[in-house]
């Protein structure tokens, strides 16, 4: 479903409406945590996803979503925080590394460096410029199996290596050369 937020909420009704959730597994393209929530784990059961974060799959996971939850009064991290976060602190990182603000220096620094944090391990940036984040296959959960709130996703599937395709195979030429 090419839809998020209040338009896939509205999209998920109309199929569970017109039957069409007993015939096809719905796979939204972006789906984050605060939706899930809003919509609840009844509608969404075994709704099959894609994410580059989930709070709770990992040790390093659970320690920056109870940092940010307790810094923004509870609010629950969803990938677009954590990917922002960890963009944010790769950029200071490379400006301390520079000891320098300027911009060219600090985006060399930033190529040069893998970004290495609770999201991401040696991830390098491409020379168009792209982060070639983690991309986890998911489902979310049915109400049963979910034991604490926002318990919602399970991981079904990690990123296995050679599933995106190298810059120099690209039909962009800044990519093939770079």
């Amino acid at each position: 479903m090419p839809d998020s937020g209040a338009d896939f909420a509205n999209a998920l009704k109309q199929a569970e409406e017109f039957g069409l959730t007993q015939k096809q597994q719905l796979a939204p393209l972006g789906l984050m945590i605060n939706q899930t929530h809003s919509i609840g784990l009844q509608p969404l059961q075994n709704v099959r996803l894609t994410t580059t974060f989930y709070r709770d799959r990992t040790d390093e996971t659970r320690a920056f979503a109870k940092r940010y939850e307790a810094a923004f009064d509870g609010l629950i991290p969803n990938e677009a925080h954590a990917s922002t976060y960890s963009a944010v602190m790769h950029y200071l990182k490379a400006i301390a590394a520079a000891q320098t603000d300027e911009g060219e220096a600090v985006v060399r620094q930033m190529k040069n460096t893998p970004a290495n944090d609770f999201e991401m391990k040696n991830v390098r940036i491409r020379a168009d410029g792209q982060v070639m984040r983690p991309l986890y296959a998911a489902r979310i959960k049915a109400s049963i199996e979910s034991k604490y709130p926002y318990d919602y996703v399970r991981i079904r599937r990690g990123p296995r290596d050679g599933r995106m395709r190298a810059g120099t195979a690209s039909s962009m030429m800044a990519l093939r050369e770079g």
